[in-house]
């Protein structure tokens, strides 16, 4: 088990829902002054933090599993993008965010937490593709390896061919 993988999900859904709470309070408040702009606002922030629960989640159901380079990249490259398109403009909208804006730095430190390193986890590497070998090259192997018995070819030679076959 990737205890910090597990680690980081809990915490970044945790904190993704106690922030929804917060945003709905805001709009609810919002809404009741008449401030109809100011919600609609704050529903392009609501796509960070539904971002943010399915990470979570994701987080916690891989947390038993080899990752896989590409799906970690692809996690990796989505969160950025979308912490530009929501904090964009909310940085500069307002100082009364101030909250927002500490949950969402723990958000961002919680999505890194359970992000493996360069070559995985460190008990569990980026799984890799399995060098399979085919029929045929098990068969020209057989082949080389009863000419080698046979002594129709030095052992040299068998290696050589082996290489040629493997790659």
């Amino acid at each position: 088990m990737i205890k910090r993988r597990l680690v980081g999900g809990i915490l970044l859904l945790v904190l993704a829902l106690f922030e929804l709470f917060l945003f709905i309070t805001y709009c609810v408040e919002y809404l009741a002054y008449g401030q109809l702009s100011d919600a609609v606002f704050m529903s392009k922030y609501l796509i960070f933090m539904i971002w943010s629960i399915v990470l979570g989640i994701i987080y916690i159901a891989t947390c038993k599993r080899r990752p896989v380079k590409w799906q970690e990249i692809t996690l990796e490259c989505i969160s950025p993008a979308l912490l530009l398109f929501t904090y964009s403009s909310l940085v500069a909208y307002l100082p009364a965010y101030n909250l927002f804006r500490l949950v969402a730095f723990l958000l961002i430190v919680f999505q890194c937490l359970g992000l493996p390193g360069k070559n995985g986890f460190k008990d569990h590497p980026f799984v890799v593709k399995d060098q399979g070998h085919d029929s045929q090259s098990i068969e020209k192997l057989t082949k080389l390896k009863e000419l080698l018995d046979s002594g129709a070819i030095t052992q040299e030679e068998f290696d050589q061919e082996k290489e040629k076959i493997w790659k």
